[in-house]
């Protein structure tokens, strides 16, 4: 079960920078306004990587909750975990958690310092 965590979580990681490349080169006009209109480098990467956190983080919440309700109606079935006691492990749910987050941080920096060096006239001058 732990090969899988550890699968499911190298996919999701994978899957939040391959949104963020997306997301950088889809937006790249409006970073170029944006910063024509003044923005700096680190506001703009900032951004970007403040988008990735909250996805990482709504994902690992909801990925935690649906786990927990998961684990414990297996548990409590009197068919299938009779006999066993539902504990939360909460020291390694945490640690999990932590570290999706760190690892997302890591796949979203190259994408956002992409975005950061942005030259406003080379992206307002490129046609769709």
């Amino acid at each position: 079960m732990r090969g899988y965590l550890a699968l499911g979580l190298i996919i999701g990681v994978a899957g939040i920078g391959v949104i963020m490349v997306r997301a950088v080169r889809e937006r790249r006009r409006q970073v170029g306004v944006l910063r024509a209109l003044g923005f700096e480098a680190p506001a703009v990467r900032s951004t970007f990587v403040v988008e990735s956190t909250f996805v990482a983080v709504e994902g690992v919440l909801i990925g935690v909750v649906l786990a927990c309700v998961t684990a414990a109606s297996i548990t409590l079935t009197d068919e299938f975990g009779e006999g066993m006691k539902f504990v939360l492990p909460i020291l390694s749910i945490v640690v999990l958690m932590a570290a999706t987050v760190a690892f997302t941080l890591l796949a979203t920096f190259a994408p956002a310092r992409a975005a950061a060096k942005i030259k406003p006239a080379v992206a307002l001058r490129i046609a769709d």
